[in-house]
């Protein structure tokens, strides 16, 4: 949105320990110039130059809004690079409610954009007040479309390994499960 030049007001969550360490750096109120994205995934995401001013910071310990859970963001900034309002966390957290915006002082509602990057984003938190929804499965890690995460195998609970096969169905999970065998560990 940055880069597109995207000219309403936006909110969006960052996770980039160099910029909240800047932040942190510069203080309040003060203008920090730093990068902003790319620190969790290098290889696919290019870091961005900005300048912004803090508006916030914290430690990033706060309650989930669905469960009431705490959350550990680790040290966190809020910073304003022009209409676009980052809370920038050096840790990851579960985004699928509106906690993070809320304990940053930040209403979801004023922005005319609001991005939550999660596969498991809490929609009527939003759908109710917001114009329009688009669901986005970006590349990365946190991408729900575990096919495209590049792997052929995954772990099951106790060690048993089960196959990722598009031909497998909600039927016949079980017994792919049950008949999968546990990997030889020599």
């Amino acid at each position: 949105m940055i880069r597109s030049g995207y000219k309403g007001t936006a909110l969006m969550p960052v996770v980039d320990p160099p910029a909240v360490k800047a932040a942190w750096a510069a203080g309040v109120g003060a203008v920090v110039r730093t990068t902003i994205g790319g620190a969790m995934d290098p290889g696919r995401f290019k870091p961005l130059p900005v300048e912004g001013r803090v508006r916030m910071l914290s430690d990033g310990t706060f309650r989930s809004e669905s469960f009431g859970d705490t959350w550990f963001a680790g040290d966190t900034a809020v910073i304003d690079v022009g209409a676009i309002t980052l809370v920038v966390t050096s840790r990851a957290v579960s985004l699928y409610d509106r906690a993070l915006f809320y304990a940053h002082g930040r209403d979801p509602k004023k922005f005319d954009s609001v991005v939550v990057k999660s596969p498991h984003c809490e929609h009527h938190m939003f759908a109710d007040w917001c114009a329009r929804l688009v669901n986005v499965d970006a590349p990365g890690s946190s991408s729900a479309n575990v096919r495209r995460l590049g792997h052929t195998r995954c772990p099951g609970r106790s060690s048993r390994w089960i196959p990722m096969s598009p031909s497998l169905r909600r039927q016949n999970f079980s017994s792919a499960r049950a008949s999968a065998k546990r990997p030889d560990p020599t």
